[in-house]
């Protein structure tokens, strides 16, 4: 269904294009859900999750050292535009989650959860950081050795560069700003066609909504990441239409319904997160995603 809202969203505003700008987006989410059928038909065991989290762990890691030695990209240390993949948030997130389902595992990884940790701090993904403190105080706010993050990430940051915490928390400011600019934008947007703006158009056609003083303030189009919508439903909505809004509600709410286990809590946090994040934009993360959501979906189908 979300397939086919996005394709009929993509020939609404064709005649303004000289080419078909929605061939790219739907041809990946068309492969998308390609893998997931697959996916399903294999019917995952758990086992191979475990598997193929903890082979990412130690694949990102690697590429993280190379880096670290300077051998892909110097100034790794400096700040989180320099940080060691092309997005934070990607990084940060994503790890976020790992560590979540780590958490959740009855089985003990401590090696893993070491790595993750690692990761999630240099990605220098605020949103990241701010998330899982909260899981933290959240789940174990009686465990004081869970907290011991949250003081080691705020000398890792005094540490790491005398003016990195400043630009940390300057950058937090400038975030909220961006955020509640290209929001406005996109509700106003939303407003004027319900039907939809045209599958993978948003960067396109919010620029036309946004005010005057965030065009001056940022002037560069080429910086993609501020004409995202860093919110998944708003972006999809403002792209597929209304329908798409309440399909993306009902399928978070549709996420609560399984019986608690890791991988659902590590979904639920994917979730959440990309309603302040445009981590969920990205293949890497929407792979991921799909690939532990294909396990829950065959574990609720073997139980029926």
């Amino acid at each position: 269904l979300f397939f086919l809202l996005r394709l009929l969203s993509s020939f609404s505003y064709l005649p303004e294009f000289s080419f078909f700008p929605s061939l790219a987006t739907l041809s990946f989410e068309f492969f998308l859900l390609i893998f997931y059928l697959q996916l399903r038909v294999f019917k995952l065991c758990k086992n191979t999750i475990d598997s193929v989290v903890k082979i990412h762990c130690i694949a990102v890691f690697i590429v993280f050292l190379l880096q670290a030695g300077s051998l892909l990209k110097p100034l790794i240390f400096t700040n989180r535009f320099d940080a060691n993949f092309f997005h934070p948030n990607v990084l940060g997130i994503l790890f976020c989650a790992i560590l979540i389902y780590f958490h959740e595992n009855k089985e003990k990884h401590k090696l893993y959860y070491l790595l993750s940790i690692i990761l999630l701090l240099f990605s220098f993904s605020k949103t990241g950081y701010i998330i899982y403190c909260a899981y933290l105080l959240i789940k174990f706010f009686s465990s004081k050795k869970h907290l011991c993050f949250i003081l080691f990430a705020y000398f890792f940051f005094s540490w790491n560069n005398q003016n990195t915490l400043s630009k940390f928390r300057n950058q937090i400011g400038q975030a909220i700003q961006i955020k509640t600019e290209i929001y406005q934008a996109t509700f106003k947007g939303i407003g004027q066609q319900p039907l939809g703006h045209g599958t993978g158009l948003y960067a396109y056609k919010v620029q036309q909504y946004l005010s005057n003083s965030f065009q001056k303030l940022f002037p560069n189009p080429n910086h993609h990441s501020l004409y995202r919508a860093h919110n998944l439903v708003l972006e999809y909505s403002f792209e597929s239409g209304l329908l798409m809004m309440l399909l993306l509600f009902y399928s978070i709410f549709y996420l609560s319904s399984f019986p608690s286990n890791p991988i659902k809590s590590c979904l639920i946090f994917l979730t959440l997160a990309s309603l302040f994040s445009m981590h969920l934009n990205y293949p890497e993360s929407q792979i991921f995603f799909v690939f532990l959501l294909s396990y829950l979906e065959s574990e609720r189908e073997n139980y029926l």
